[in-house]
């Protein structure tokens, strides 16, 4: 089952992010903007869905990056050889559940969010240099 939750966070969630992308450009911005600000909601309002469900196999479902990332830092932010017996009071706020699972899928989906942003200044940059066209004046 886990396979079909990667298959739809693969699938699916790129396919939202694009739609919101696509509703956006409207907002008379550049494009590197529009889809860094998509990456930042769309993360904060999948953490916040993934906080709110209370089912381990639902999380894993409909966010299986983001609680993976947010399970792995919780169990290994102390080696099990140190830990204190009060590991879990220690812990930072940020990665006590459920805060966990929003801050490490805004983590996630940020620094994708960030990557495409910066592919796609760099790839008009790259397109007006080599080419000599101006792409956004040409239909």
């Amino acid at each position: 089952m886990y396979g079909l939750s990667f298959l739809i966070a693969v699938v699916g969630h790129p396919i939202i992010v694009l739609w919101l992308i696509w509703r956006t450009e409207r907002w008379d911005l550049p494009r590197w903007l529009v889809i860094f600000v998509v990456s930042v909601f769309f993360s904060a309002v999948l953490g916040a869905i993934t906080m709110a469900i209370s089912s381990d196999f639902a999380r894993q479902f409909i966010n299986p990056f983001g609680v993976r990332l947010a399970d792995f830092l919780y169990d290994n932010w102390y080696p099990e050889a140190f830990r204190p017996d009060n590991w879990e009071d220690v812990l930072p706020w940020a990665l006590k559940y459920p805060q966990a699972y929003i801050l490490m899928t805004m983590a996630l989906y940020c620094s994708i969010g960030a990557m495409l942003s910066f592919w796609s200044v760099l790839r008009t940059k790259v397109l007006r240099r080599t080419a000599g066209l101006d792409i956004y004046t040409q239909k």
